[in-house]
């Protein structure tokens, strides 16, 4: 059966074909269902230039659909499907595309790596969050509660599984577990679950935010990335113990996690959330069970196979490039056999260990930034940061603000709060 009808059996009228750009926003375009084995063939055509990934003066590319990422729901009563593209230049893969460039990489790896992602969110009515709820409390409201199922629902149709949904620590706050799999195929998830809350929430009158501190006095909203990896039939981090391909792995990510921090976090927004006393990492130390470091072991369980938790990113970029980079930097210290140094088994926002900080600002960020984890994409970006940098330094000129001050401004919401 050809796609066109079995997009027309399942009711589908219109679909969306899309992908992100450097910064993370989803770009589409909406076509009848007439088309679709036109497009799935051919692609559409784009401005590469409005998108950020070319100059204005050969600015013509072609957005072509993974048809394995094809997903078929419902919404407002409507039956409505979503594509995610793939990008090319020339009938040639775009080598800045986010979502090749992490391909590529994984591709290139001597061992099989699994991922995971923990993105967490507020939901919010107005401005404000839909309710005075924290940590692990039952979900009392019926129209956020049906906003959630809803989401289940639909994530599991589409064969997105989810480990786990709860109430995280702030007001309105919630976290979803998307478990283990290819890289590629998880940051694919994490899109689709985006774009589903975001969905469902305006459905119910509600909105949601993944900004990574959209208030000065609550959590924020990270993305913790948990990465284990195998090769032939060893688990290469350890079974039960740390190995030592597991330490060196750790110290590539304690090493260049001051040099991956424009790809990790990647707003001004960001910087924000990096702050002490709010389980957020401010040092690039380790540790078991220790959510005021950088680099986790989670150690619930004595016998569980060893995983690493990377807890700095947040969801405010391209979650193929902060995919990107997290592994980047752990493939370095396997080469490179570096040390990650003792555990750290205290508090880091009281003890301070004696390392030098992550950025405290995407200036600082765009300073330190390594360009080898996104090669010929790191120009592009770049610019594109600097300029968000003097936009906003620009702000604050007008109203008499340090730039660098932790309280999160108007500028941060209207640019931030729905990307």
């Amino acid at each position: 059966m050809r796609y066109r009808e079995r997009l027309e059996q399942a009711g589908v009228k219109f679909f969306e074909a899309g992908f992100l750009d450097l910064e993370g926003n989803m770009r589409l375009r909406i076509f009848p269902v007439k088309v679709f084995d036109k497009i799935a063939s051919e692609g559409y055509g784009f401005d590469g230039y409005s998108t950020g990934f070319v100059g204005v003066e050969d600015s013509d590319l072609v957005a072509v659909p993974d048809l394995s990422t094809l997903r078929i729901y419902s919404a407002g009563g409507e039956r409505r499907a979503l594509v995610i593209c793939d990008i090319y230049k020339d009938d040639k893969p775009l080598e800045i595309d986010p979502r090749y460039m992490l391909r590529t990489f994984v591709k290139s790896l001597t061992y099989n790596v699994k991922v995971g992602l923990e993105p967490e969110f507020y939901i919010l009515e107005g401005k404000n969050p839909v309710d005075n709820s924290s940590y692990m409390y039952s979900i009392l409201r019926t129209d956020v509660h049906t906003v959630l199922t809803e989401l289940i629902n639909v994530l599991q149709e589409t064969h997105i599984e989810v480990t786990l949904l709860h109430h995280e620590v702030g007001p309105g706050q919630f976290e979803i577990t998307l478990p283990y799999g290819d890289p590629i195929e998880v940051c694919d998830n994490y899109i689709f679950l985006k774009h589903f809350l975001r969905v469902y929430t305006n459905f119910r009158g509600l909105g949601v935010t993944f900004m990574p501190k959209p208030f000065t006095d609550k959590p924020g909203n990270g993305l913790h990335v948990h990465i284990s990896a195998i090769k032939g039939d060893t688990h290469l981090f350890g079974d039960e113990e740390l190995s030592e391909e597991g330490m060196y792995f750790m110290g590539g990510l304690l090493e260049h996690a001051r040099n991956i921090c424009l790809y990790t976090n990647s707003t001004i927004n960001s910087y924000k959330r990096l702050i002490p006393g709010f389980e957020a990492p401010v040092y690039p130390v380790w540790g078991r069970g220790n959510r005021s470091v950088l680099v986790r072991i989670p150690n619930y369980r004595r016998k569980d196979t060893i995983r690493l938790e990377y807890r700095a990113p947040d969801s405010s970029g391209n979650v193929y490039l902060t995919l990107l980079a997290v592994l980047w930097a752990g493939n370095r210290g396997l080469i490179e056999k570096i040390e990650p140094g003792y555990e750290f088994p205290f508090n880091a926002y009281r003890e301070r260990p004696k390392v030098n900080p992550i950025p405290s600002s995407l200036e600082e960020a765009i300073k330190l930034a390594d360009k080898r984890p996104i090669g010929s994409g790191y120009g592009k970006l770049v610019d594109i940061k600097v300029k968000e940098w003097r936009d906003y330094t620009k702000y604050c000129s007008e109203l008499k603000i340090d730039p660098k001050s932790p309280v999160v401004s108007e500028w941060e919401w209207r640019r931030y709060l729905y990307r």
